[in-house]
């Protein structure tokens, strides 16, 4: 059976090998081996050890995707199979509503929507534009993506195609920037008739920071 120290090491030589801001990653393992070092994870159980780097690992970088999982039941090391893994994303999606899990019409004419997945264009262009319908007249529209743990690249794509789409003579949108973890978009209204077709490579850097780590 491996170590904690052993499965630490693990987790850092992935983290290094392959997250999508590598000076993030070199900042992270350097706090993390520092207490490896100092025998701060030799006496944790499997799921406090998880909770605990997983801590860690947020203090020095605010990623939702680095996080440790325990279970029970023997897992594989070797990396996850391309297709088995794009299978269990989809399936995730068709049973949380393609990623959107509120949509409400708010007092002074505010639309909300909340996404906790960016779903792929080609199967959540439906739901979202069914999202986009329901709040097609508000004066103002809020995108809530504070619970969001990512996703689809061109699904993002796709969410920011609809949102900038405006009439001519429509207020400006105002986003917040990228190190937020929310954006705010302002018009007079979402789109009627949102484009139920795949991305056309609008900008999409608003999401950026969700859809890469």
């Amino acid at each position: 059976m491996n170590t904690n120290e052993q499965m630490v090491e693990r987790v850092l030589d992935r983290i290094t090998a392959g997250y999508v801001f590598p000076e993030k990653a070199e900042r992270a393992d350097a706090a993390i081996r520092r207490r490896l070092a100092a025998g701060e994870y030799t006496d944790l159980d499997g799921p406090a050890l998880c909770r605990t780097v997983t801590s860690h690992l947020q203090e020095v970088c605010p990623d939702k995707h680095l996080r440790l999982l325990w279970t029970d039941l023997p897992q594989s090391l070797e990396p996850e199979d391309e297709d088995e893994g794009r299978s269990a994303f989809l399936a995730r999606l068709r049973a949380g509503n393609q990623g959107v899990r509120r949509v409400e019409h708010r007092d002074g004419n505010i639309g909300l929507i909340e996404l906790g997945l960016i779903a792929d264009a080609a199967g959540g262009a439906l739901v979202i534009g069914a999202a986009m319908q329901l709040v097609a007249h508000s004066t103002a529209l809020v995108l809530d993506l504070r619970t969001c743990l990512g996703g689809s690249p061109g699904g993002g794509r796709y969410v920011v195609q609809l949102l900038l789409r405006r009439r001519p003579g429509a207020p400006e949108r105002h986003l917040r920037p990228a190190h937020r973890r929310h954006a705010t978009v302002l018009d007079d209204r979402a789109p009627a008739r949102p484009a139920l077709h795949g991305p056309s490579g609008l900008r999409a850097h608003q999401l950026d920071h969700l859809l890469r780590g």
